[in-house]
């Protein structure tokens, strides 16, 4: 492969923003984005020429191999782009849940690459609270704090509405460690980032052979959280189907895994939120009316940050705080700011 496909690459895969890799018939890796390279802990140079189950897996042969689902046999032998889950290792050695969506690329002389794009669609909140939390003291905030602290002694399935980036993911994190499940699991999953058929199997896990790629079986988040609390996040975004099932499960704690036969018990506690309104969606037709009612047995409203003015200074603090902390300086508002 000539220089100039190389410069075509990377010039693709920096147009993402999310860890995007291209990898060859041999799981080389032939360019990496700036979010691949801070998600796996490791500069461009230290991973180019690498396999790619090395970087992303720490192991020393291809995923597949091991009964995990990987899109290099679809893609490379029936050159169709694929989406399935994985558990990636990042720079730190932790685990993630991830969506890979996988893309055909050809380059001038017809030879085929799989390009990668990755999104985390399970994120653990646990320990949140000693890296970023709620500030505030306006009435508004104050009455929210009331709410998620009744909301914590209870077992009740709770809804937090609020617009995008008011914090509906602190406020659940609240819920839970200021409930009697704090010392479980608080697991998030994004119900906008995945497929239908990959949302349930994610959600109830699977059985092997279920579906195309589920080469292995995997438990689902409902048996990983293991008593704790499962944060669903953009609920709204949520087919008519995946609503039906949903509330099959709320309504009778039961489930089973994709293409399983055995029936389980839901022990988690579920606590859902969307940028929506969804009392008016339940008007319009667009969201189930007893789906709504079963998740917002408690029903509350994260404010918006022009709803509490007065907090904005504490914020600020806040913010500062936290990137003094991380450069390791001291960085302070100027007069203007104040």
């Amino acid at each position: 492969m000539g220089q100039t496909t190389k410069i075509d690459l990377q010039a693709l895969v920096d147009t993402h923003e999310r860890p995007f890799v291209v990898i060859d018939r041999q799981f080389k890796i032939l360019a990496v984005n700036r979010a691949y390279e801070r998600t796996y802990g490791a500069q461009r140079d230290q991973i180019l020429g690498r396999p790619c189950y090395e970087v992303s897996h720490h192991q020393d042969r291809p995923c597949y191999e091991t009964g995990s689902e990987c899109p290099y046999p679809a893609l490379f032998e029936r050159h169709e782009g694929i989406s399935s889950l994985h558990i990636h290792h990042d720079g730190h050695g932790q685990t993630h849940r991830v969506q890979i969506q996988a893309y055909p690329i050809t380059d001038s002389e017809g030879e085929l690459f799989l390009g990668e794009a990755i999104q985390d669609v399970l994120v653990s909140k646990t320990g949140i609270a000693e890296q970023v939390r709620m500030v505030g003291e306006s009435p508004i905030y104050r009455r929210m704090v009331e709410q998620l602290e009744l909301a914590a002694r209870t077992d009740a399935p709770v809804l937090l509405e609020g617009e995008t980036g008011t914090g509906k993911d602190l406020a659940a994190n609240y819920i839970h460690q200021h409930s009697a499940r704090a010392g479980k699991p608080l697991l998030t999953l994004d119900c906008t980032v995945l497929s239908e058929q990959l949302f349930e199997a994610e959600l109830f896990g699977h059985e092997r052979g279920a579906f195309t790629g589920s080469v292995g079986e995997k438990e689902g988040l409902l048996e990983v959280v293991d008593g704790g609390s499962l944060f669903l996040d953009e609920v709204g975004e949520l087919p008519a189907s995946l609503q039906a099932k949903l509330l099959r499960v709320l309504e009778t704690g039961e489930f089973r895994r994709v293409g399983g036969r055995e029936t389980l018990h839901m022990k988690a506690r579920v606590i859902c939120a969307t940028n929506r309104n969804l009392g008016q969606d339940v008007d319009a037709g667009l969201f189930r009316e007893d789906l709504y009612y079963r998740i917002a047995c408690l029903h509350i409203q994260v404010p918006r940050l022009r709803d509490r003015l007065k907090d904005i200074p504490l914020l600020a603090e806040s913010l500062l705080n936290r990137i003094n902390q991380t450069l390791r300086r001291k960085v302070e508002l100027s007069a203007e700011g104040q």
